[in-house]
């Protein structure tokens, strides 16, 4: 039976400012370009934009940023009953592009605060995916609250999937990143990462074969992985792997949002991939 919220997505949202020029620190740097920026603003709008109902979980500060995120949001067709401003201020992400590549510094701030009253429990049944990001994970108490709705989600039969964005400089214990991700993707979770995501959670690179294998191993329902967000991959434990090789690059979010918005009745995952390139 259809559910009226096809994507519940919580927790990682923040103001980026990026560099418009190349810079290798905040001094160097004279012109910034203001964005909207964390999975909720970006697989949000890009899910949207594939006519799906998002809604969205996430704590900004009571500032102007916050006032512009929310604004963002609900100008895409984004549900935000689910969003709070707080006193704390919200989050950013200074990114800085120089002749080595792209630096980043993250100020932390009401992104982390979740609060479990922020969840539509009462409409759990009504949500198609629950969607998070190894960022939201990374610091509580969003971790634990995030935890706490998933498991109301898996019990409501909801699907669960997660962006594996682990970056050292959020969450420098990586010991305890493994661990946690490695529980939330078990729980027949779709897990969606790239090369780079796997390099820094693990500090190797590795086959696609062995990436799919590992998340399959340890109860992953399916696994999505691009070594180069070009060609795409994916596993699953009763149908194989497959992979389809796209014209272009794509950021990871517009690729997951294609393949969350294919139908699943009846469809392999092979014909969703394929779905996506189409």
């Amino acid at each position: 039976m259809p559910r009226s919220i096809d994507v519940l997505c919580a927790g990682e949202l923040l103001m980026a400012f990026v560099t418009a020029d190349f810079a290798h620190t905040p001094g160097e740097a004279t012109l910034y370009r203001r964005m909207p920026a964390g999975e909720v603003a970006r697989l949000g709008a890009a899910l949207a934009r594939q006519q799906l109902k998002v809604h969205a979980v996430a704590a900004v500060g009571q500032d102007e940023l916050g006032l512009i995120l929310r604004q963002h949001l609900e100008q895409n067709g984004i549900d935000i009953s689910g969003i709070t401003q707080l006193d704390e201020p919200t989050t950013l992400l200074l990114s800085m592009r120089g002749s080595e590549g792209e630096k980043t510094q993250v100020y932390r701030g009401a992104d982390a605060q979740l609060a479990i009253r922020q969840f539509p429990y009462a409409r759990f049944e009504d949500i198609h995916w629950f969607h998070t990001s190894a960022f939201a994970l990374s610091r509580d108490p969003a971790r634990r609250v995030i935890i706490e709705a998933c498991e109301k989600a898996h019990r409501a039969v909801c699907r669960v999937s997660l962006h594996m964005n682990y970056a050292s400089c959020l969450w420098p214990d990586r010991a305890e990143a493994q661990r946690v991700l490695n529980t939330y993707a078990s729980n027949s979770t779709m897990v969606c990462l790239t090369g780079a995501d796997w390099l820094a959670l693990q500090g190797e690179y590795s086959t696609p074969q062995a990436v799919g294998e590992h998340f399959l191993k340890i109860g992953a329902r399916e696994v999505l992985f691009s070594p180069d967000q070009q060609t795409w991959w994916a596993f699953s434990a009763d149908q194989g792997a497959v992979s389809v090789t796209l014209k272009a690059p794509i950021d990871t979010e517009a690729f997951l949002a294609g393949f969350m918005a294919q139908p699943m009745e009846g469809r392999s995952t092979l014909t969703r991939l394929e779905s996506v390139v189409l």
